[in-house]
């Protein structure tokens, strides 16, 4: 008996290797929120999460006309629970030229009605808890 519940077990052993073994991404929970100055929602500007471990993936999202964006990590909606230092940046506009037609180089970049402190992590000021539960309501009011 002890032999065959041997055989059996080594038999199914195979099969069970593979259950699980696939890389999982990381954890997220639903993140999103609205992006104001001096009382008026901006539109363009890319919202960025970045987590205070080095090894944790940053969060990202794009405002819509309504200043608001839903956070996405690694290309997937959401962000990881953690600790997030936030920085802002207009989003680039894409110079869409006809085939064969080359953009001026003189076309003038988006322009950010933000202080340039916003623009990076370690200047902002801006800071976010994102909980396990997730967070769809983060105020960023500058």
């Amino acid at each position: 008996m002890r032999l065959l519940l041997l055989v059996m077990n080594g038999a199914l052993l195979p099969f069970l290797a593979g259950c699980g073994s696939e890389a999982e991404g990381p954890h997220l929970v639903p993140a999103a929120g609205e992006l104001t100055y001096q009382g008026k929602p901006l539109e363009g500007y890319e919202v960025f999460l970045q987590p205070t471990s080095p090894e944790e993936p940053r969060a990202g999202g794009v405002t819509d006309a309504e200043g608001k964006f839903v956070l996405q990590t690694v290309g997937e909606d959401g962000a990881q629970p953690g600790d997030y230092r936030v920085y802002i940046v207009k989003q680039m506009e894409e110079l869409a030229g006809e085939p064969g037609r080359e953009v001026p180089m003189s076309q003038p970049a988006a322009r950010s009605v933000l202080p340039k402190k916003y623009e990076d992590p370690d200047t902002s000021g801006l800071e976010v808890t994102i909980p396990e539960a997730g967070d769809q309501a983060i105020a960023l009011e500058l």
